[in-house]
């Protein structure tokens, strides 16, 4: 059964640490909207990786499968604080590479 609740810390405190990193001004509407759209998301991510750990679903699967999920994440802070889309969308693709990742380690793929 993949433990939804520890990935979530898991991922949550990488990204606290990413974001410190290369977005520390904006650390903190990143972290919260990223958390609420994983948890509206559990359901989908558990079964997603379920199937996953079944060999049911690929890792590239996954991934598109998240990616689909990106566009939630709205980050409008970011937006009126005048940084630009390209800036914003490479941000979504690293929070979903970071989920992906955390997915894959939590089930040991």
């Amino acid at each position: 059964m993949f433990d939804f609740d520890g990935f979530l810390s898991e991922t949550l405190n990488e990204l606290k640490d990413f974001i410190k990193k290369h977005w520390k001004d904006y650390k903190k509407d990143i972290v919260n909207e990223t958390e609420e759209v994983l948890n509206e998301s559990k359901e989908d991510i558990q079964r997603w990786v379920g199937l996953v750990a079944k060999g049911e679903l690929s890792r590239d699967e996954l991934e598109f499968l998240l990616q689909s999920k990106k566009e939630l994440i709205k980050l409008k802070g970011l937006e009126q604080a005048g940084l630009s889309l390209i800036k914003i969308e490479r941000l979504r693709d690293a929070i979903v590479c970071l989920v992906v990742e955390n997915a894959l380690e939590k089930i040991q793929l």
